[in-house]
């Protein structure tokens, strides 16, 4: 049995997401409407991590990857992503191109932040994650020049930075 997650944020990366959740695979691209991504996801270190920001207007869109995990393994990302404290898990239509060239919807659940702070800046490290996955996922040129765009700061905890920056493919290791 399997389950489709709609990531948007540092899961995009494969190689991140299937260091939370094994069974991973990438399935395709896709569109949730009437959303936007904010940074401002207030995470445990007090930086901003990824929220996909209901908006409730039709032109709003955010991109993203859906990913198929094994429905055994679910408990595992729930983990990561804090479900309950961080997060909240919500279950909605994605828009995506079929392999025949027609549009059509799917299912997916996603991770939605529960408390934000319009102030929170990702860390540098993370914010290489996020547009590391969206080149590998193949989200639009747009998409990820406005994840370029998008302020950070280096993580003051060295250990923490240097780890995560170990994790990322060689030509986003620098990024800011």
């Amino acid at each position: 049995m399997t389950h489709y997650i709609f990531s948007y944020g540092s899961n995009l990366l494969l190689a991140r997401l299937k260091a939370r959740v094994p069974s991973a695979r990438f399935v395709t691209k896709g569109i949730l409407p009437c959303h936007v991504l904010r940074w401002h996801k207030l995470s445990k270190d007090r930086s901003g991590k990824c929220d996909a920001f209901h908006t409730g207007k039709p032109a709003d869109q955010l991109w993203g990857g859906v990913f198929e995990i094994a429905a055994k393994e679910k408990h595992l990302l729930d983990a990561a992503e804090g479900l309950g404290t961080g997060y909240d898990e919500k279950h909605t239509d994605i828009q995506y191109v079929a392999s025949n060239g027609q549009a059509d919807v799917m299912q997916a659940s996603l991770y939605t932040a529960l408390r934000t702070d319009a102030s929170a800046i990702p860390y540098s490290w993370y914010k290489a994650f996020v547009i590391a996955g969206a080149h590998e996922c193949g989200l639009p040129t747009e998409h990820i020049d406005a994840l370029r765009a998008t302020p950070c700061e280096p993580d003051p905890d060295t250990d923490r930075d240097t780890f995560n920056r170990s994790l990322l493919p060689d030509r986003f290791k620098e990024s800011q």
